[in-house]
């Protein structure tokens, strides 16, 4: 793989996660967190969603700013 290609694919590759975390999916998260605590909706369906959640937000701070931590 070139540099060049890697760039490109970083690149396209934020973008797509961004839009993830675009602020309708923050209502989306509280709400599951919401339902978790209430008792509502599909336990497996929330957990997993959250999941992908804190997935991609552990992504976005290491390739977009650098923050393993």
């Amino acid at each position: 793989m070139y540099l060049k290609d890697y760039n490109e694919s970083r690149i396209q590759g934020l973008m797509r996660l961004s839009k993830w975390m675009e602020p309708d999916m923050h209502v989306l998260s509280e709400r599951r967190i919401e339902m978790l605590a209430t008792g509502k909706g599909s336990r497996s369906g929330c957990l997993g969603n959250l999941f992908d959640d804190c997935n991609v937000r552990a992504m976005l701070a290491y390739f977009r700013d650098g923050n393993l931590h």
